[in-house]
């Protein structure tokens, strides 16, 4: 199906929401200038691709987040008296000449628009290639539903810039113990429908999730609930969830996790506290989305009034740059193209916060890879960039499985060069060195068989070995069947320890060490203890190299050329933009 028209008239795009207008007073504007964070914009008029990277900041250690109180004292050396001092003549005439300095530097600063006011954009369109929009949470299953959904609903904290963990529907928490966490729910947020939410809202929500964590039918959202074992409620405003044990990434999970409205049917896109509904008098199709701004949104002004999200196909993707604000995921070539023919279109790339790797099977005792020689051999056979080029991909290469951007990485770890004068120096002291080896692998794609071509160039005797079925490949992996193996790993929950556990598996390698580290960190809660072992557990795969990492990729796409705030907060939920903050200058 065509996507929908994307141009709709004024009177579409001032459409009142809930029955009120849609034009905020001036009290509704201060009152969101005063409430928005700062932030990083990025500006869509810009000739150079801009980039929206992700900021590589630590998720607090859980504590209560509420502002401490603010001391108040005299200013040192200050003298008092009930008898006023007379000033001097010429202290007033100074003060009131550093006064009209002041008044006309301000309205040189107006004239020359110094201080931009933000302006609403009445409608913002998004074209998703591939990608059906549907279902609604709970059924969560792709990213751009990861997106669509949390402008309807919201979650008890949130990301910012991809990595941060911040307060949304929780204004605080912290630790009783291990196990127990205490959440203070913010006050005065109302659901869709003009109900209030509570704390027992909130329990309702989360025992959904921990009841219906292995349903076949939820998509994965619902098993990041996994760790949670009762959920009480311990205030009016307040919930206490209580873990398995300890859980370090449990702030991780709970942003995905909606809070919804115990009296509406679960699955009802309007029954959340998120600054969008669903446009009243459009329905949502599987090609076509319309939401709507909600007046009065506990957070402050919607700037962004109306969203349209369509789903199109590749080979629209091009052409669909002149109709849409934003259009991706993008290739490289795609792009290139779009700059060619919509000049000041500008670039958006965003890691993908996960990695690229050759897995080596190191217990498999006719391969050539139960030998650290051919281990490393490997290793300087490879060339990043090259294969980077080979896949037509945006990518940076990666030298361990923990991109920068998530807490664990080691900024120590360095790059292991291309050098194949070395890789074939260390293969000739393997004897098995030209044993046939299959490189199985979900792909047939550029970069695979560049792979296949490098290791080749310096003695090793590849084929690949290409597997259709995913869930082969990884029970192939798991088995300890497979000698060697290409595969990418994104984490769910963003979290190194989900990274390092789940792709250096232990029958393809046995490392008691780097287990026991792996274990330690699974139930560390001090953020700083956790990144130590991390990685430590790290530097010795590093060493031991049971894995090659080869490139982080990036997700393309291309901005219409108008002068656009836009915050990129979601992890890996497409552009993970934060609407109901993005304006235009």
């Amino acid at each position: 199906m065509p996507p929908e028209n994307t141009n709709p008239t004024e009177d579409q795009t001032n459409t009142p929401v809930n029955g009120q207008d849609s034009v905020p007073s001036d009290d509704q504007y201060k009152r969101a200038e005063e409430n928005l964070p700062p932030s990083e914009s990025v500006q869509s008029n810009q000739s150079e691709p801009a980039e929206l990277p992700a900021s590589p900041v630590l998720p607090p250690e859980p504590q209560n987040t509420e502002p401490a109180p603010v001391a108040t004292t005299h200013p040192e050396g200050e003298v008092s008296s009930s008898t006023p001092k007379k000033k001097n003549p010429l202290v007033w005439i100074v003060a009131l000449i550093i006064i009209v300095i002041i008044v006309a530097a301000g309205f040189l600063l107006i004239k020359h628009n110094t201080f931009s006011k933000k302006k609403d954009i009445p409608l913002f369109s998004y074209a998703i290639i591939d990608s059906p929009l549907t279902p609604f949470y709970p059924n969560v299953n792709t990213d751009i539903m990861v997106q669509i959904n949390s402008q309807l609903f919201e979650t008890l904290v949130q990301y910012k810039n991809q990595t941060r963990i911040e307060p949304l529907l929780a204004t605080s928490w912290y630790n009783k113990n291990n196990t127990t966490w205490v959440f203070n729910i913010r006050h005065n947020v109302k659901f869709h429908n003009g109900q209030p939410l509570t704390a027992t809202a909130v329990k309702d929500s989360l025992e959904y999730a921990i009841k219906h964590q292995n349903a076949q039918n939820q998509g994965t959202v619902m098993v990041v609930a996994s760790t949670m074992k009762d959920i009480k409620v311990t205030g009016p405003y307040q919930v206490t969830i209580v873990t398995n044990q300890p859980d370090p990434t449990l702030l991780n999970r709970l942003t995905q996790l909606y809070i919804f409205n115990p009296s509406q049917k679960v699955g009802n896109p309007d029954g959340g506290t998120g600054p969008y509904v669903i446009t009243p008098g459009t329905t949502p199709t599987a090609n076509s989305v319309y939401l709507s701004a909600v007046n009065n949104y506990w957070g402050g002004h919607v700037y962004t009034r109306k969203l349209h999200f369509a789903n199109i196909t590749q080979s629209q993707a091009v052409s669909a740059a002149g109709k849409y604000n934003l259009v991706g995921e993008l290739t490289a070539s795609e792009y290139s193209q779009i700059k060619q023919q919509h000049p000041g279109y500008t670039l958006i790339s965003l890691p993908t916060l996960g990695v690229t790797f050759v897995g080596l099977n190191t217990l498999q005792p006719n391969s050539p890879f139960a030998s650290l020689q051919a281990r490393q051999a490997a290793q300087y056979a490879l060339n990043d960039s090259k294969i980077i080029q080979a896949g037509g991909l945006s990518a940076t290469s990666a030298n361990q499985p923990i991109p920068p951007e998530i807490p664990g990485h080691d900024p120590s770890i360095t790059n292991v060069p291309y050098d194949p004068a070395k890789a074939k120096q260390l293969l000739a002291g393997v004897k098995n060195a030209n044993v046939p080896i299959k490189l199985e692998a979900n792909s047939h794609s550029g970069d695979v068989n560049e792979v296949v071509k490098e290791l080749n160039a310096v003695g090793f005797n590849v084929q690949l070995d290409y597997i259709s079925n995913l869930n082969n490949l990884i029970n192939n992996v798991l088995s300890g069947q497979t000698s060697m193996f290409m595969a990418a790993y994104d984490t769910n929950i963003f979290d190194g320890v989900d990274i390092l556990s789940s792709i250096v598996v232990q029958p393809n390698y046995n490392n008691p060490a780097y287990y026991n580290l792996i274990n330690e960190a699974s139930n560390t809660l001090n953020p700083t203890n956790r990144i130590n072992l991390m990685q430590k557990a790290s530097q010795i795969i590093a060493k031991d190299v049971p894995i090659i990492p080869l490139y982080t990729a990036n997700e393309l796409f291309s901005v219409s050329n108008k002068n656009y705030h836009l915050e990129s907060d979601l992890p890996s939920s497409e552009a993970g933009i934060t609407f109901w903050k993005a304006y235009q200058k």
